[in-house]
């Protein structure tokens, strides 16, 4: 699942995609469950007293209502009947990050980005947190492990590392299989043993158990791209020749099978490019293989309609990146590929059932026209689409970016404003809002008298909650600060920050000062004059 919200909060996550496989006992009986997730009404901690009191482990769901992913995972996987079924044996917790401090206890939380899904014991202590990735069909199975779960995640790594993967319960390596390493604040691997921990529980996963060893596959390979991306010149390999033959054998293998190439989706839509790179470094008949079974397997995909519209519609991406290896970057790409990009976001479109499922698949749309060099028609699409959209604001600071990309930027910096005058939310306004601000110094720097009301404006709606310097808030605190600093070079605009740092300071008191980075003393560091 494409999304061009900034990195530092929102992790990329991949629509999940339905696991064909044969219905249980269990999955028939729930044929006829409930359809909606009985989420739990009151305040989280009211929510973990509750679990405590009736002995039921805690399911949190962490989300915003203009996040992308989190509309996947609301209409794809949490009113999936079997999903929906295993739910009531957990306390269900929905956090929207705009709640009243959410944002401090999301920094409690150490929530990594839009969404997180996290389970936690009676007790309240962490389980694991579940990926995004997973195939919907194997969400609810995950979801099943999880209420199994007698100890955190971390401990059950080092259980399996210390007997051996070969010797391990098959429930122990679903677990690590299906976890979210991406989020992941409980295990906490060192950088160094990252490598050796995924290709230890690749090669010593038993063979029977292949879609566990498919997952441990993508992680192994995903942390060896990422090593050598990282790598000096003149640095050793990260993988001599025969692991590389190896993994690239078991690589093909993977993307020849229906059912393999499905539980690694994510791996198949957005790490071509890296693991071809990784594996046949040098054009020859065995990069040309790897590339081939590549294509296929998407093609593959891209037909299969047991996944959804959005993962169907993704693996353009694919194409995209295949295309481009071994060609200069600036070359431009097949009409054959344009074409069928464009063909492809016109059939997902109008496949959306409804407001939310849009605003997953106008991401994705517009994200690969604007990749294939189509910017008029992203515009256009999301111009048409915009009131259709769950959180039009999303788009309207996409669509000022298409514009300012374009030379015009007044109509992007109307557009900027107003994403953030429309924007609904503590948080999501701050979020625009801080957007909006940026943008128009970086855009238009004469323009003081705006830049100094509108900024008075957005921080003193901020400064009115009580996480106004926590999690989201203060990252974009952050980064407003070195907007400031840098439209202020050389005191060109002493004034106006002047009367922006007293604004904020003047309301430091009311935040509290006790803890290690308390909100008082982030308050008293914003555009703090150095001594």
């Amino acid at each position: 699942m494409i999304d061009r919200t900034p990195k530092s909060l929102l992790i990329l996550l991949v629509a999940a995609s339905l696991f064909g496989c044969a219905q249980s006992p269990m999955e028939e009986m729930s044929a006829e469950a409930a359809v909606e997730i009985d989420w739990f009404e009151g305040t989280p901690d009211e929510a973990f007293a509750h679990a405590l009191a009736v002995g039921k482990p805690l399911f949190l769901y962490w989300g915003a209502e203009w996040c992308p992913p989190c509309h996947y995972l609301k209409d794809k996987i949490f009113s999936q009947a079997d999903f929906v079924e295993r739910s009531q044996r957990f306390v269900a917790v929905y956090l929207d990050g705009d709640e009243e401090s959410a944002q401090i206890l999301g920094e409690q939380l150490d929530v990594q980005g839009y969404p997180t899904v996290m389970v936690f014991s009676s007790s309240g202590d962490e389980l694991l947190r579940m990926p995004s990735d997973v195939p919907v069909g194997r969400y609810a199975a995950v979801m099943e492990r999880a209420l199994n779960l007698d100890r955190p995640v971390r401990e059950i790594l080092a259980s399996v590392l210390e007997g051996g993967p070969a010797q391990a319960s098959e429930q122990d390596l679903d677990v690590l299989a299906y976890y979210s390493w991406g989020q992941d604040s409980q295990i906490d691997l060192e950088e160094d043993a990252r490598l050796e921990t995924f290709e230890r529980l690749w090669e010593e996963t038993p063979a029977r158990l292949a879609g566990v060893r498919a997952r441990f596959l993508g992680l192994y390979l995903g942390e060896a791209s990422r090593l050598a991306r990282q790598a000096e010149e003149g640095d050793p390999p990260i993988l001599d020749e025969d692991r590389r033959d190896e993994l690239t054998t078991a690589t093909l293998a993977m993307l020849s099978s229906e059912e393999l190439s499905r539980e690694n989706l994510f791996d198949v839509t957005y790490t071509a490019a890296s693991t071809i790179d990784l594996l046949q470094p040098e054009a020859g008949a065995r990069r040309a293989e790897v590339v081939a079974g590549w294509h296929a397997a998407a093609e593959r995909l891209e037909a299969d309609e047991s996944l959804s519209t959005d993962d169907r519609l993704t693996l353009a991406l694919t194409r995209i990146e295949l295309a481009r290896l071994d060609v200069a970057e600036e070359s431009e790409l097949p009409e054959g590929l344009i074409a069928h990009v464009r063909d492809r976001v016109a059939w997902a479109v109008g496949e959306a059932s409804g407001g939310s499922e849009l605003q997953t698949l106008l991401n994705t749309a517009a994200f690969l026209l604007d990749e294939v060099g189509l910017a008029d028609e992203a515009q256009r699409l999301l111009t048409d689409k915009l009131d259709e959209a769950e959180a039009p604001y999303y788009f309207m600071s996409w669509l000022a970016g298409l514009k300012n990309d374009a030379g015009e930027t007044d109509e992007a910096l109307t557009l900027y404003r107003q994403a953030w005058e429309s924007a609904t939310g503590r948080y999501t306004r701050f979020r625009w809002g801080s957007t909006y601000l940026r943008r128009l110094m970086e855009l238009a720097p004469d323009r003081v008298a705006a830049i100094e009301s509108d900024s008075l404006a957005i921080l003193d709606e901020l400064l009115a909650h009580d996480d106004a310097f926590a999690l989201g808030n203060w990252l974009r605190l952050g980064q407003l600060e070195k907007a400031y600093t840098e439209w202020n070079a050389e005191g060109a605009h002493a004034e106006a920050v002047g009367g922006i740092r007293a604004r904020v300071h003047d309301a430091c008191e009311r935040y509290p000062a006790a803890g290690e980075d308390s909100q008082q003393e982030r308050c008293a560091s914003f555009l703090a004059v150095a001594t």
